[in-house]
């Protein structure tokens, strides 16, 4: 009797051992990578918006993209809060760059009543900004929602206030169809910067003049020579925050295309997130954003 007891016991602990193994193996592998199908970017329909006022219907999803504390102080009724950090992994050493795992924000996309159909506006700071509204919208295109208008948040003549809209109707779950063509990396723009410059293929630095000639004690430039063409990204917006038709004249007085490869590039990839927007509303369709910016290229950290 006491050989049979100690024979259970000891199968017992043999097979909880065994589901203790089983259950740490199964714990630590990883979960597979999700694979997101490529397409290409369709710019008609931003082109075809931007040259008609903005209509704002029943059916339309108004996206106020400013921080949270003014949106709570006034905003249209029917306009709900999003900003472009929503989307950006904040917590990683570059702030500018996307999430990875894009499950969470496509889910909060479908409970706002966003989906790839969807007939969007986004409102923000304008030039008083940082191009953050910009940003958005250039997020929302990565991600395969075309129809994106963006201005500034006084200019559509709507009243403010601070009632809390009603929730829309969700979307329902959608998968994305990434614009990879329209994001650029690291890699792209070293290869531009050190590669024989064959006259399609351009940087576009939009930060200010006062960062884009920042001196060193040395009188040596803060940055590396990129041989990028510099223009500051407030030329790209009207007053009312909508893309400058007229920087067609400055961007072909340096000899850029709209064929031509661009990658846009800032500190963070927010202002350029705003620009490569803007160059894809007029047309520019291999335009693309560098959303890790100088601060992964130089790899200056996050504190």
């Amino acid at each position: 009797m006491l050989r049979e007891i100690r024979n259970i016991n000891s199968y017992g602990a043999s097979v909880l051992i065994l589901s203790l193994f089983t259950f740490f193996v199964v714990s630590c592998a990883q979960k597979p990578t999700k694979i997101y199908q490529s397409y290409d970017v369709n710019t008609n329909v931003l082109q075809t918006k931007l040259a008609k006022p903005i209509r704002v219907t029943d059916s339309t999803v108004i996206i106020d993209a400013r921080a949270p504390f003014e949106y709570a102080m006034s905003h249209l009724p029917q306009a709900v809060n999003l900003q472009w950090s929503d989307f950006a992994d904040t917590r990683g050493p570059y702030k500018g760059r996307l999430k990875s795992d894009l499950t969470d924000s496509l889910r909060r996309l479908s409970l706002l009543g966003i989906s790839p159909q969807s007939e969007v506006v986004i409102l923000g700071s304008g030039l008083k900004g940082r191009g953050e509204e910009g940003r958005l919208a250039w997020t929302l295109l990565y991600l395969g929602v075309e129809n994106i208008q963006i201005a500034e948040g006084d200019s559509l003549g709507l009243r403010y206030s601070n009632i809390v809209p009603p929730p829309r109707v969700n979307a329902k779950s959608w998968e994305p169809k990434l614009r990879l063509s329209i994001l650029a990396d690291k890699k792209e723009v070293k290869k531009i910067a050190t590669s024989p410059q064959d006259g399609r293929t351009h940087i576009l630095d939009v930060r200010s003049k006062n960062e884009y000639f920042s001196k060193t004690r040395k009188l040596e430039y803060e940055y590396p020579d990129l041989r990028a063409t510099h223009i500051e990204w407030t030329e790209f917006y009207t007053p009312d925050g909508r893309p400058n038709l007229s920087i067609r004249e400055q961007l072909s007085a340096v000899h850029i295309r709209p064929t031509d490869r661009i990658v846009v590039i800032s500190n963070n990839g927010v202002r350029s997130g705003a620009v490569s927007y803007a160059l894809l509303a007029l047309g520019y369709k291999n335009t693309a954003n560098y959303p890790g910016g100088y601060a992964e290229l130089l790899d200056l950290k996050a504190n």
